[in-house]
């Protein structure tokens, strides 16, 4: 009577095992494939996003900027992309057993997600949303965000957070809902202000001379920046009791560095050339202004 009580205890035992391993092997089987079937998703997405939807948006809309596909792209992306993970959580939930059809129901979508902590980034997607449906920036624009005190490249729009990359290689992950106020240097063009400092002794008739021929030449050379007739304002006082020859441009947004740099060259390369004629230069600072300007 034993050895059957005991045979009937190692068959129930061994019975169960087999029943509980193969229900572990199932969900294990499940769970492989509910991931490879989320990478497979993600992948596609990924190239889709990458490679077709942007060349076709571009080549049927000719008048949309490639900054603004991008961005439209990204958020598109980053917004599938949090719907997919979501289905992720929620099917690996499920295939363990949890009942989570019935506890989101039972609590109501609104108050689970704010019992979860989810009011900030319920505020991220809604600023997001505006930001974006605004066109208030674009992915390669140059921004700034007065209150933060930052100033970058705009490297990625989100439906919860903005990524900027600073001249000096920092990059800010700002959430969309402390961007409050925001200044895009990167939609109209700017204006230029160079000044030449001069001598009190300087030949002033020769020194219009030069400035006129160079500005003619700049004009014909760099025609496809200047937006508008180069404007010789002529003299005027620094604040340190010494003059300047004053030069306004206004160039394409994002080249005024450049042009700079290369037009203070062939101003005072003709000046220098011109020092044994009366003109001379004074030692002072020169100085560059910008300033943003309305398109004409």
């Amino acid at each position: 009577m034993l050895n059957q009580t005991d045979q009937w205890f190692q068959t129930f035992i061994k019975t169960q095992w087999e029943e509980r391993a193969t229900d572990i092997l199932i969900i294990m089987f499940q769970l492989i494939l509910t991931y490879v079937l989320f990478l497979l998703i993600r992948a596609f997405i990924n190239r889709i996003f990458n490679y077709k939807i942007q060349e076709m948006h571009i080549a049927k809309n000719k008048n949309t900027s490639p900054q603004r596909v991008n961005t439209l792209a990204k958020v598109t992306k980053n917004a599938l992309s949090y719907l997919l993970y979501f289905f992720l959580f929620y099917t690996i939930l499920s295939i363990l057993g949890f009942p989570v059809a019935t506890l989101v129901a039972s609590a109501g979508i609104a108050s689970f997600a704010f019992g979860m902590g989810a009011k900030e980034f319920v505020t991220d997607v809604i600023n997001g949303f505006f930001i974006i449906s605004e066109g208030q920036f674009d992915v390669d624009e140059v921004i700034e965000i007065p209150n933060k005190g930052i100033k970058g490249t705009v490297q990625s729009v989100g439906i919860r957070s903005t990524t900027l990359l600073t001249p000096s290689g920092q990059v800010y992950y700002i959430p969309n809902r402390e961007i409050n106020i925001v200044s895009n240097l990167s939609r109209e063009n700017v204006g230029m202000s160079i000044e030449l400092p001069i001598s009190t002794t300087t030949n002033l008739a020769l020194l219009m001379q030069i400035v006129e021929r160079e500005t003619a030449r700049i004009k014909e050379q760099y025609a496809e920046f200047l937006h508008d007739e180069p404007n010789i304002i002529g003299l005027s006082k620094n604040d340190n009791q010494t003059f300047s020859y004053q030069i306004f441009f206004k160039v394409t947004n994002g080249q005024q560095f450049k042009l700079t740099s290369k037009f203070y060259e062939l101003y005072l390369t003709a000046l220098n050339e011109e020092m044994t004629n009366g003109v001379s230069l004074n030692s002072g600072e020169i100085r560059v202004y910008q300033q943003k300007v309305t398109p004409s």
